[in-house]
């Protein structure tokens, strides 16, 4: 884990390094989710791109693109002003989840805690939004 160093002027924001085993490089505002499988690599260090309508397992957003097979930064809790989403708009406050796009959706009060994501602060252009992401459990 990397924590970033106090400051006055940016929020605080928490990363994970994770290994993309994916078969498609991940690119900055995706969704991750932690692979399980039945013999790992590296156990409990590589990710994917989030598949399935409500992906359980979610990790964080990727910060920064992770080539197929690279170690790569993987946010886990704090303020990603470029999160990928589904829709062009989401309401200011509204949980997110993970989706089959490897993107943040507007999801229900009593979604799976597993494919939460965190909340929707403030909503950006071009299907990318500025979110909260809490996922460390």
């Amino acid at each position: 884990m990397l924590f970033q160093r106090i400051s006055r002027r940016s929020p605080e924001k928490i990363f994970g390094i994770f290994q993309n085993v994916d078969a498609a490089a991940m690119a900055d505002g995706e969704v991750a989710i932690l692979n399980i499988t039945a013999t790992p690599t590296v156990p409990g260090s590589e990710a994917k791109k989030s598949a399935g309508a409500a992906p359980l397992n979610v990790i964080g957003v990727v910060s920064g693109a992770i080539a197929i097979g690279d170690f790569g930064l993987i946010q886990v809790y704090g303020i990603h002003t470029n999160v990928k989403t589904t829709a062009a708009a989401l309401a200011a406050g509204s949980t997110i989840n993970g989706d089959s796009a490897a993107a943040a959706v507007a999801g229900a009060i009593g979604d799976d805690p597993s494919s939460r994501l965190g909340f929707c602060v403030v909503v950006g252009a071009s299907n990318r939004a500025q979110c909260f992401i809490k996922c460390m459990g």
